[in-house]
């Protein structure tokens, strides 16, 4: 029998990072396209630069959205596109993904299996988490979903600042 959701989780400390980001709406239609857009974005702006590998999604359920990004460092001026995102430093509850719904990314299981990691912490969690993946053209495996990630103690508000 396969096995279809993490057994065990860590809980790492997140550094304080930057996310340029664009939304989508939760269905998460259109994720790869935006994707696309902020690396098109990144290469043709010198202030900004890749911060590593990996992409993000971050699920906002109580606003019905999901921002697609990835980590970046250096300059951004206020009003430029896309929009950029400040992260205190904190802490996550990560689970591994199992490789059967990694590549290509499967939708439905993803949210099952976000559903199955948030029980085992008891809805002690923050109602934001996150998929961290390998996603780009310098990537062994384009798509390929790694970690579901919960954040502790965290909300975002109407101002889009961590609580």
């Amino acid at each position: 029998m396969t096995k279809t959701h993490p057994d065990s989780y860590q809980v790492l400390s997140t550094p304080r990072s930057r996310l340029l980001y664009k939304v989508v709406p939760l269905s998460g239609l259109g994720w790869q396209g935006m994707l696309g857009e902020i690396d098109y974005y990144l290469a043709s702006h010198g202030r900004l630069r890749w911060a590593g590998s990996e992409a993000m999604l971050y699920f906002l359920p109580h606003r019905g959205e999901i921002w697609v990004g990835r980590e970046v460092v250096g300059v951004y001026a206020e009003g430029d596109w896309p929009l950029i995102f400040d992260l205190s430093p904190g802490e996550v509850w990560s689970f591994k993904l199992p490789p059967e719904i990694e590549s290509p990314l499967k939708w439905k299981q993803l949210h099952e299996l976000s559903e199955l990691c948030r029980t085992r912490l008891r809805e002690q969690s923050a109602p934001v988490w996150r998929v961290r993946f390998s996603y780009g053209p310098w990537t062994d495996h384009a798509r390929r979903c790694t970690f579901i990630e919960y954040f502790s103690c965290r909300r975002i508000d109407e101002n889009k600042t961590w609580a």
